[in-house]
């Protein structure tokens, strides 16, 4: 590993460099998104990375953080270099075969075009409060392969060991992290079988053995710590969907239709993929790369088994979800999506002959990079608007209250509704662009760590509280209007819109 780093020294620095531009508006403006109001300033011990079966989180924490908080820059920072370096381990293990050579524009490009996806990294990245927890996981998944892949010959048992421990700790900390092992498996197959590689098939079993025992070993951890405190239903109330559909078969199809809809890029119900048409492009171009190279092969068998590792290469990012039967898969859920495109990417721009052919594909990969660069930067920087909005308007709200002589030390706040923004034209990728104060249609958990962060304290209302507010909010006017705020004895109100459902929901109270 030491000397293929130094072989290839200048597409790995190169590749490094282009990362960090691509996060370079994220790396130099802190902002506090959604989920992050909840942990920069958390000063008790929580369980809920255990609730959500996380528990490798949970154990980084202890070591990493006081209860959870995260280190503005530091974290989001460690995360691009260590997401990085996973990156260049996964390149070792992948291309740097006995008697075969990763060639370095193909390099350049797996590497720079794995840490650079708007929909993956830009949303994952986005939660200061676990992203290095992620790029850890992706390291230790990355170096539990290299160890796979080096003991094929000498075969020995302390490195099978390792490599189980760092694949189950992966998976502790993101479920995830099952799609990246997959999808680097077939990977190797595929780039295996391209370069002719025997025994594919007897490789393939190891990898597959270690990942189910590793798997077994996960859910036997998670089910104990579940035994002992509990469960949040994460994964069974969230993304199972086998039941929510009118019939199973329905559910299948969407979750396999979902897997056409990432892979081109396909807006549905307003539903985009955050820069899709980078990934859009980089599927169809795998396809016709495929479609030639499948009429090249002289056999049925070699043309059965490319068009099984081809397919099986694109699907492999969702098998997790198409098992799970769901097709509500996020960005930040979809952490092999960036290492399927780069494989295909690499094995395009190694394999293509033609000297104009491959010409036209340097110049076109290097297009899609700039529109990941493009992309990251704007996505952040589209966050950062809705940040200096959520700012301002807490800050205009807390003014209010204190000139009103109203003592928000004694009595807490109750913000019944939302506060919508004006439709400004940016795009939402997951939660990032979305404002605090409209996010579940009126969140008073959320909006009261939030205001937090700007150095108010803010009491926690109770039931009784919060339907005393809703009481006194039937005559108010909608803020920043005259009657926008009141107060009482126990309590300040703030009115914001009418209340839905969904904030009643969420507020813990019951309509009446």
């Amino acid at each position: 590993m030491k000397e293929y780093c130094k072989q290839y020294q200048k597409p790995i620095l190169l590749a490094l460099l282009f990362s960090l531009i691509c996060f370079g508006f994220f790396l130099t403006n802190h902002t506090i998104g959604i989920d992050e109001e909840t942990w920069i300033l958390e000063n008790e011990n929580s369980l809920l990375w255990l609730l959500q079966g996380r528990f490798g989180i949970q154990f980084l924490n202890f070591f990493l953080t006081d209860y959870g908080r995260f280190a503005p820059f530091l974290w989001d920072f460690l995360s691009v270099v260590i997401w990085y370096m996973a990156g260049v381990v996964f390149s070792f293990a992948l291309f740097q075969r006995k008697d075969n050579e990763s060639k370095i524009v193909p390099l350049f490009f797996f590497l720079a075009y794995f840490s650079s996806v708007p929909f993956v990294e830009g949303e994952i990245f986005a939660f200061s409060q676990f992203n290095l927890q992620i790029s850890l996981g992706m390291l230790a998944c990355s170096i539990s392969m290299l160890l796979l892949c080096g003991n094929f010959e000498r075969k020995d048992r302390r490195a099978y060991a390792l490599a189980l421990v760092l694949l189950v700790f992966s998976f502790s900390i993101y479920q995830a992290y099952i799609c990246v092992f997959v999808t680097v498996v077939v990977a190797y197959c595929l780039t295996g079988f391209m370069c002719q590689e025997k025994n594919l098939w007897k490789k393939t079993g190891v990898f597959s053995v270690v990942c189910v025992i590793s798997i077994i070993l996960y859910y036997a951890i998670n089910l104990l710590i579940t035994f002992i405190i509990g469960s949040a239903g994460y994964l069974s109330e969230n993304y199972v969907g086998w039941f929510e559909e009118t019939s199973i078969w329905k559910a299948l199809f969407l979750a396999l239709a979902n897997i056409v809809r990432v892979s081109f890029g396909i807006t549905i119900y307003d539903e985009t993929i955050y820069g899709g048409i980078v990934i859009g492009i980089i599927t169809i171009s795998f396809i016709i790369w495929g479609s030639t190279r499948l009429f090249a092969e002289k056999t049925w068998r070699k043309r059965g088994l490319l068009l099984f590792y081809g397919v099986a290469l694109v699907c492999a990012p969702f098998i997790l979800y198409v098992l799970l039967g769901t097709y509500k898969t996020h960005g930040r859920m979809l952490l092999a999506i960036p290492l399927a495109g780069a494989v295909e990417l690499w094995l395009i721009l190694t394999y293509v002959k033609s000297v104009f052919w491959k010409q036209l594909c340097i110049i076109i990969s290097s297009y899609l990079l700039f529109l990941n660069a493009r992309n990251m930067n704007m996505l952040y920087y589209e966050a950062d608007i809705v940040y200096q909005y959520d700012k301002e308007l807490a800050n205009q709200v807390m003014y209010d209250i204190q000139r009103e002589g109203m003592d928000y030390h004694k009595k807490p706040v109750v913000f019944i509704g939302r506060k919508e923004m004006d439709p400004i034209p940016i795009e939402e990728a997951g939660t990032i662009g979305g404002s605090l104060f409209e996010w579940d249609d009126g969140n008073n958990y959320r909006m009261r760590d939030f205001i937090q962060t700007l150095g108010f304290e803010l009491l926690t209302p109770n039931e009784a509280q919060i339907n005393e507010a809703l009481a006194l909010s039937g005559d108010m006017e909608v803020w920043p209007e005259e009657n926008g705020i009141i107060e009482s004895d126990n309590v300040i109100v703030v009115y914001f819109s009418e209340p839905t459902e969904q904030w009643y929901a969420v507020n813990g109270v019951q309509k009446n």
